[in-house]
């Protein structure tokens, strides 16, 4: 069950934003001495991908010949639900054992909001292409899947060179009401795009916003 701090926080900063914005995360702790595994909760509004580090910790579970620097959704899911081992100075006090050993940590997604942004980073020079859908299936990511675990793509934001130098962000939203893209280029608006040559064929997105499904 979430904490009382957790229940405190969403009761204390409930709102239409929260309710859109804020997932909650389980984070799993594990003491290598004594085996005490402990549970804490912690809020977010986006999850950050580094596709660089994504894509190395994929090559080093699978040695591929082709596709080395493919990446996909569950790819990046799969690297935020790893698990590390906390030792040293990262390593957390055990409440029952008390010693300051090693640890084993792992987090999953407890609850979604109902808008999923997820915000990537990837080196420029990085020659790393991300695969994603206009539908995303968390089921595998998510503990509580009686909130949700189906998701529509609603945005998409695209960092492009102007003239080959200079950068922008081009947006690209899906309509309800026609249920059509638009993209927004600066002041210019345009509808009816070939979404899947000019959006998911076209490279790394910056950000990409994810609506719950019914």
């Amino acid at each position: 069950m979430l904490n009382y701090f957790l229940n405190q926080f969403i009761n204390n900063n409930k709102s239409i934003i929260s309710d859109l914005f804020f997932g909650t995360f389980s984070t799993k702790i594990t003491c290598l001495n004594c085996q005490t595994q402990k549970y804490n909760y912690e809020i977010f509004s986006n999850l950050i991908f580094p596709l660089d580090e994504v894509n190395e910790y994929k090559k080093s579970k699978i040695m591929l010949k082709n596709n080395l620097d493919i990446v996909t959704i569950n790819d990046c899911f799969e690297f935020n639900q790893r698990i590390q081992i906390l030792s040293g100075e990262d390593a957390i006090t055990c409440n029952i054992c008390k010693t300051n050993s090693s640890n084993n940590y792992s987090s999953f997604i407890y609850t979604a909001p109902e808008i999923l942004i997820l915000i990537f980073e990837v080196n420029e020079k990085s020659n790393i292409k991300l695969e994603y859908n206009l539908d995303l299936n968390l089921y595998n990511n998510i503990i509580r899947r009686e909130t949700g675990y189906k998701f529509n793509l609603i945005g998409v934001v695209s960092k492009v060179k102007e003239s080959g130098v200079n950068e922008c962000f081009i947006a690209y939203y899906r309509s309800q009401k026609d249920n059509c893209w638009y993209k927004y280029d600066n002041d210019i608006i345009s509808k009816n795009i070939d979404f899947k040559k000019e959006i998911i064929d076209s490279g790394i997105p910056s950000i990409l916003f994810y609506e719950k499904s019914a």
